[in-house]
């Protein structure tokens, strides 16, 4: 059914709300999807929906933008991501 660990399927009902996954990251995901979906207004509120949704690749990658942060091409990626997320 689910190609990742970190696919779910999110169903969405006017009376009930369904989450399917493989995993406690899947459940992650959904949760998170779940959340964003959330209208704020006066009542909170969920439009009917059915999402499938799972990571394309299997590894997750870091993009470093060296001229933002002014690192030099020299400096370890983890030691540039640390500066910049600390």
């Amino acid at each position: 059914m689910f190609d990742s660990e970190e696919g779910y399927r999110l169903s969405i009902a006017p009376h009930r709300v369904e989450i399917v996954a493989p995993s406690a990251s899947g459940l992650f995901y959904a949760c998170q999807t779940l959340q964003a979906l959330l209208v704020h207004d006066d009542q909170p509120s969920l439009s009917a929906l059915q999402i499938e949704d799972a990571p394309r690749f299997a590894y997750r990658g870091l993009l470093i933008d060296v001229a933002r942060h002014f690192f030099s091409q020299q400096v370890p990626a983890h030691d540039a991501f640390h500066r910049a997320c600390c």
